[in-house]
């Protein structure tokens, strides 16, 4: 059964995104990109900037599911609460869209992608395209 899910990288200035067909052999690439934010925007423009951006990918590609990284090990504590106020977005739209949330760390992600916790971002773009 084939599911469309809109796999999610939060980051305030840059929003990684893509969104593959699920449930076949492999994962089948159907498009990616990135949310980008300037630095000289304040964290809620910032954050109203990719909510706006999120929804419209939601409209536009209408996943079934959505793949969010979690935060597993951050040092700068700044970085950590903006990212974590970034996801908070994320998750918010989601459950606004009634759209089922799946949470990963990175290396879960690959695993389930490439096949291998440590792939590289040129192993996991070539599991799926």
């Amino acid at each position: 059964m084939k599911m469309r899910v809109l796999g999610l990288d939060p980051g305030t200035a840059t929003f990684g995104w893509g969104v593959v067909d699920a449930g076949g052999a492999r994962p089948v690439h159907v498009a990616h990109g990135a949310l980008r934010t300037a630095a000289t925007l304040t964290l809620g423009e910032r954050l109203t900037t990719l909510r706006d951006g999120l929804t419209s990918l939601i409209d536009q590609h209408k996943p079934e599911r959505i793949a969010i990284e979690r935060i597993f090990s951050q040092s700068n504590v700044q970085s950590a609460v903006a990212i974590g106020a970034v996801r908070g977005v994320a998750l918010l739209i989601a459950a606004d869209h009634k759209i089922e949330v799946v949470e990963a760390t990175p290396s879960e992600m690959k695993r389930a992608i490439a096949g291998e916790g440590r792939a590289t971002k040129a192993a996991v773009t070539k599991a799926i395209t």
